[in-house]
């Protein structure tokens, strides 16, 4: 090469070479990158169901603007990581798949249920231990034996029953999703390990919980050499119902507690399986609780799993708050014919499900029957009329896919399993409710539904971008598109903090900021300041004080943090930390106000008298407690709000403990169903004084009788 050629052709390369430099260095002192234009893929389901998981054209990120509906998504908070979604394997949707559909039809389906490409992509399973309801034939276990005997060492444990249909479906399914999850349940003991011998109803003998650990460990070991291992189980389905015409086992907090820090627990300490507490309605959040409160048994148990029937999806928080250090499952809702209309149907799922059970820490969302026939089975004793996420039509193969298949396939289709939801807006007040979540792979996914009778337009704001949408009535959307988060601009000052005092600590929460990666809590002891920072870094907007004094005000006010710095404060909110109250004892005591509890669960109701809740599913030994009721002199009598469907039973008032002194009692009977509310009065001696108060509920053996005595709304005494 010519000399002069390559002087010339080294300057060229070193002037590339600054100029590189210099860019990059320019980019860095402008401060975090933004976002740029990205595409948003849309994909939508309407209730007129005109579109079933339809895509649409896509859409692109443009300019920010604040006007109108505002779904703001921030990616830098991380909450919860998904396990999958899906429904349940049970034996009667397993026969229909294997045995009544052709080899076309089955493939064509499984592929519309588990693939992400050709289908919904179902993540996660839950299959029955034995039979549930939904069975085709006779309920079973896998250690069945004759009436008067026992297998104490599972001599004749064997899964072959499974092994005809629903191994070879799940063995497909995961050919399909390798990442499909399996959540295993039993709904009884075999007969021979309870306390009334039959698969209905009754308990579980304490001379039996080794024998039945090691069926639990059985059982995973069979299913995993059959190749499906199992991810995760639950100790109990339904352990507060007591089915008559189907396989169930009662069992109290206590027993789940014992059974699993002593037998099971150890038994399954190598598999690598997930143990979870309660899967029961979400109206038993201290269920959860309760079974926790064992630290022995906590050990081992990794969460709480709910399902649908009682309660709102907000009491998972509660258990979550309780123990934020153990996690929240949703394992199962039905459909069925008593609701009907498909857009209204659609938008409960989207909103209590997908978003609401979400929104409250699910880590799973998992519905009932995967599928059911024309006729809601085949089933043995149950539910009558369920539906399942499809219905085969048993002559001809025919495939019918309901509104909840579309519900979860606008989640399940494109959230996998590892992704973690992300803060999102929830604009409940407007009939905009969304959920949203980021995958491994950086995509975000955002769902998003309208339950008003209107079509709305909103504008979707991530990363100093957004776009506008228009969702017609009772429809819901999935947006998903992939980037790096930009912050423009340093955030905002924190909005809409407020405090909770409790006894020794305050709980602070506020809305999340769109351009926030932290936050910051500051402190003081005198309104306005000097505030101290308490706590830097907090990745998500709450935070709980627990370095505070009883009876001393504090100041709060909190800042959001990036790249930029720290935001201006939010406005400061107060708390007085103090223990729980002195209660009136002739003010009207609200039932779900107490202090203490065992083994109660909370619903919404609603009386003439007032009832924003009520507490429910009392069984014998249940009691609810007061710390301090100033009794005062003179109280003579005491009415009580009650409802029950049931025969009812006795409530007493103790002093002290559950058995401490009994200052009253009354019975309570059938007042023709759980929503019929009367009162009852009995007559008060001995109470005087602040005192501790324990209303204990009595009725028959919990583990035979029928579900519940009764529903308590309110309790109040008087010097008349």
């Amino acid at each position: 090469m010519n000399p002069q050629i390559r002087k010339i052709s080294n300057s060229i390369r070193l002037s590339t070479l600054l100029a590189v430099v210099m860019a990059l260095l320019a980019s860095s002192l402008a401060g975090p990158v933004k976002a740029a234009g990205e595409t948003v893929s849309v994909w939508v389901t309407t209730g007129d169901q005109t579109k079933l998981l339809a895509q649409q054209p896509n859409l692109t990120f443009g300019a920010d603007t604040t006007s109108g509906l505002l779904v703001n998504v921030n990616a830098n908070h991380l909450y919860q990581q998904m396990d999958g979604f899906g429904a349940a394997m049970t034996d009667s949707s397993a026969w229909l798949i294997y045995n009544k559909l052709s080899t076309s039809q089955r493939n064509t389906l499984m592929q519309s249920l588990f693939s992400n490409t050709n289908g919904i992509g179902l993540s996660y399973l839950r299959l029955p231990m034995g039979a549930s309801e939904f069975v085709n034939g006779n309920h079973y276990t896998y250690d069945d034996m004759p009436a008067g005997q026992s297998d104490p060492n599972l001599n004749n444990f064997s899964i072959a029953h499974d092994q005809a249909y629903i191994i070879p479906v799940l063995q497909q399914a995961r050919s399909i999703n390798p990442a499909l999850g399996i959540m295993a349940t039993p709904w009884s003991a075999p007969a021979w390990m309870k306390t009334n011998g039959s698969l209905y109803r009754g308990g579980l003998l304490s001379s039996y919980y080794g024998a039945y650990a090691n069926y639990f460990a059985r059982f995973v070991d069979a299913y995993s050499a059959a190749g499906v291992p199992v991810n995760s189980l639950t100790v109990q389905n339904e352990p507060q119902a007591k089915p008559g015409d189907y396989p169930g086992m009662w069992m109290t907090p206590a027993n789940e507690a014992s059974f699993v820090k002593n037998n099971l627990g150890p038994a399954l300490a190598n598999k690598n399986v997930k143990i979870l507490a309660l899967d029961h309605n979400w109206a038993l959040p201290y269920y959860g609780i309760d079974v926790l409160n064992d630290p022995a048994a906590k050990a081992y148990i990794d969460g709480t799993a709910f399902h649908c029937y009682g309660g709102i999806p907000d009491f998972q928080s509660i258990t979550r708050d309780a123990y934020p250090d153990r996690n929240i499952y949703f394992t199962e809702c039905s459909s069925g014919n008593w609701a009907t209309n498909w857009a209204d149907n659609l938008m409960w799922d989207v909103q209590n499900l997908v978003v609401g059970a979400s929104r409250n820490w699910a880590k799973t969302i998992v519905k009932w029957n995967i599928a059911l026939d024309a006729n809601s089975g085949p089933h043995t004793g149950g539910c009558s009329g369920c539906t399942g996420l499809v219905t085969i039509d048993q002559a001809s193969g025919a495939v019918s896919y309901h509104h909840d298949y579309y519900a979860l396939g606008q989640v399940s289709k494109f959230v996998v399993p590892g992704a973690y939801r992300i803060a999102s807006s929830n604009l409940a007040t407007s009939s905009i409710y969304s959920v949203a979540f980021k995958n491994p792979d950086g995509k975000i996914a955002l769902v998003v539904s309208n339950s008003s009778s209107r079509s709305q337009t909103f504008k979707v704001r991530w990363g100093g971008q957004s776009f506008q949408y228009s969702l017609p009535t009772k429809s819901v959307a999935t947006f998903v598109w992939n980037g790096t988060q930009g912050e423009p601009a340093i955030s905002g000052a924190p909005t809409a903090l407020t405090t909770t005092a409790g006894n020794q600590k305050a709980t602070l929460k506020w809305e999340f900021s769109i351009y926030a990666t932290s936050y910051t809590v500051k402190r003081a002891t005198v309104s306005g300041g000097p505030y101290t920072t308490i706590q830097s870094n907090v990745a998500l907007p709450a935070y709980v004080d627990a370095s505070v004094t009883n009876g001393v005000t504090y100041y709060y006010v909190v800042t959001a943090v990036n790249g930029h710095g720290e935001s201006a404060p939010s406005a400061q909110v107060s708390a007085i930390p103090n223990p729980p109250p002195v209660v009136t004892a002739t003010s009207q005591i609200e039932a779900e106000s107490f202090n203490g509890q065992s083994g109660i669960g909370i619903e919404n109701c609603s009386d003439t008298s007032g009832c924003g809740q009520s507490v429910g599913y009392t069984e014998e030994g249940d009691y609810l407690a007061w710390n301090q009721v100033n009794f005062g002199t003179g109280i003579k009598t005491v009415s009580l709000r009650v409802a029950s469907g049931s025969t009812g039973g006795t409530v007493e008032f103790h002093l002290g403990s559950p058995n401490g002194t009994l200052i009253a009692s009354a019975a309570v009977g059938n007042t023709g169903s759980w929503g019929a509310w009367t009162t009852v009065n009995a007559s008060v001696s001995g109470a005087s004084g602040i005192q501790s108060l324990y209303i204990v509920f009595r009725g028959g053996d919990p583990a035979t009788t029928a579900d519940g005595l009764f529903n308590l709304n309110w309790v109040k005494f008087s010097t008349h």
